[in-house]
């Protein structure tokens, strides 16, 4: 009978509603809903089996209301949980979209700066590239870079190129001074020249009248070179007409075996 399968795995008569509820999920909730309604609002029915049927109709309307009712909580919990899950997916995404874009923007920000630097296309607001601000000057053939080594430079005779023209250092040999290097745009002429009391000296020009010197013992000089570190102020690209300039630091280096060298680093930009 209907009423035993519903209080089927019960001790008692007693407890029809509980075990309507248990065994609500494992029936047919519509049809056994029908078949007690008939059974209580029919007519034949027998008063003690009505009563029985309506606590069990009871029973099992609050078993199915209440498994529509953790339906919808179950429905509702998972829209919300889906509903949180699409917010922190845009939410990683707009941040993804953001660090990608700042990625973007360094990138193009230090690619255009290098295209500048290597182009040497002065624009509003940077610091191009000029021959002034080579890293090193062309390097020269071992016979060349003997023939101005320390130990040779001054062997061969002085000619008015060796003779300074933007200004003269104080204390030096006038008659020793001998032409290192120079180029058309690098303000960074090299001259080398002897003390009176035999030291060697190398004096690397800058822009106008602007020099620095350094001097040590000829057999210094021999064995490690001389190296020259000043700031000056240069125009950045002079073949151009371009007024930029920029403050400019320079390291010269005289080597034992004639070779010279120059790096900069632009410092200040006007």
């Amino acid at each position: 009978m209907l009423a035993d399968e519903l209080s089927a795995g019960h001790s008692s008569d007693d407890e029809p509603a509980l075990g309507t509820l248990r065994s609500a999920h494992h029936i047919d909730g519509g049809a056994q809903l029908a078949e007690l309604r008939r059974a209580v609002f029919g007519p034949g029915t027998p008063d003690d089996v009505r009563d029985q049927k309506a606590a069990e109709l009871a029973a099992l309307e609050k078993a199915v209301d209440d498994e529509r009712h953790a339906a919808e909580l179950r429905q509702r919990a998972a829209a919300e949980q889906s509903a949180r899950r699409r917010g922190h997916m845009r939410s990683l995404r707009r941040k993804w979209m953001v660090a990608s874009f700042s990625v973007i923007v360094v990138l193009a920000v230090v690619g255009v700066t290098s295209a500048l630097l290597v182009a040497g296309r002065p624009q509003p607001g940077t610091l191009p590239a000029s021959d002034a601000a080579a890293s090193t000057f062309p390097a020269l053939s071992p016979a060349e870079a003997a023939a101005q080594s320390p130990a040779q430079v001054f062997t061969r005779p002085q000619t008015s190129a060796d003779m300074p023209t933007q200004g003269f250092p104080v204390g030096l040999v006038i008659g020793s001074f001998r032409l290192l290097r120079t180029a058309q745009f690098t303000p960074t002429t090299a001259f080398v020249a002897l003390r009176p009391d035999g030291d060697t000296c190398l004096t690397v020009y800058g822009t106008g009248t602007d020099f620095e010197s350094k001097c040590t013992l000829a057999e210094t000089a021999l064995r490690g070179g001389i190296t020259v570190v000043f700031s000056t102020v240069q125009n950045m690209n002079p073949r151009t007409g371009s007024a930029a300039v920029s403050s400019v630091t320079f390291t010269a280096e005289w080597m034992p075996d004639g070779q010279y060298t120059v790096s900069s680093a632009i410092t200040v930009a006007h």
